[in-house]
């Protein structure tokens, strides 16, 4: 049984092998782990440099429909290499970043939900890519295409500087509507007005899956493993509405954004995963 583990912004596949060795080493010896760096340099978040060295990466720098197309596509070639060189992964196993006190990124979990949902839309009449996958902290998917999704592209406008994490939440974008028009309005911009490129991928919108818009639910078994007083908390709640609640298997510990080193949490992150490999085998 192989997975695919795709690292959180700042990080690195070694960190990340590093980070999840504790509860791995109590998963059954016969998995396999295949860690990946993402193509782009990124700066250390928070408490990641003081205790782990560079370098760092990201999948991508920011959250454009024209990014996360690129990176899209460098799984599919991960993907592709592997089943051509070692064998198709049956899973994808999705961590992120663990560091204490991080509060934005969460992008390996959404990168891979993202290309699940993609997958799923597509290719509606072929077999899903991963028979589960995993997500601990995990957060909504973003989108490649402006038919999918919300666009959320003023909450990481700032200058006009594109930003990857979030520069102004909603509430504060309502808040700038209203003293520019003197009204309130609870919608986000649906055009964001930027150019798009040759091939429409607008370089400078950015939407992201939502589950009261879109429909389309994750139809492979999922894992979700987040923290009670993780300050993300809402952001892995979010990413579970967007997976079939009968194929869901849920654990909230009592940390923050980490995973804490306490054997209990470690042998319930192992439960759920093979109550997730169970449910793969029975749809398999």
């Amino acid at each position: 049984m192989k997975f695919l583990c795709l690292h959180g912004k700042g990080t690195s596949a070694q960190i990340l092998e590093v980070q999840t060795a504790g509860f791995r080493a109590l998963l059954p010896e016969h998995y396999e782990y295949r860690f990946f760096d993402g193509e782009e340099d990124s700066d250390s978040y928070p408490a990641i440099s003081s205790v782990f060295p560079g370098p760092y990466f990201c999948y991508y720098k920011d959250n454009s429909m024209k990014s996360v197309k690129a990176a899209h596509e460098y799984v599919g070639e991960i993907i592709e290499d592997e089943v051509r060189f070692v064998a198709p992964y049956p899973e994808l196993f999705l961590f992120r970043y663990f560091a204490h006190w991080w509060s934005l990124g969460l992008q390996g979990a959404a990168l891979a939900a993202s290309v699940i949902l993609y997958h799923q839309i597509e290719h509606p009449l072929a077999l899903p890519l991963f028979r589960f996958a995993v997500f601990i902290c995990g957060d909504l998917p973003f989108t490649r295409s402006p038919n999918l999704g919300v666009d959320v592209t003023e909450q990481y406008i700032k200058d006009g500087v594109m930003h990857g994490d979030v520069v102004n939440e909603p509430e504060q974008i309502v808040e700038m509507k209203r003293s520019a028009s003197g009204r309130s309005s609870l919608k986000l911009s649906t055009d964001s007005g930027y150019t798009s490129d040759e091939e429409g991928a607008s370089t400078r919108t950015v939407r992201r899956f939502v589950p009261e818009i879109d429909k389309e639910r994750i139809q492979i078994p999922t894992v979700h493993i987040y923290g009670a007083e993780d300050i993300d908390l809402k952001k892995s709640l979010a990413l579970t509405e967007m997976c079939d609640e009968r194929l869901s298997e849920k654990y909230m510990h009592h940390g923050g954004h980490s995973i804490p080193r306490a054997e209990d949490v470690h042998q319930k992150i192992v439960e759920v995963v093979q109550a997730a490999a169970v449910k793969s085998e029975l749809m398999s």
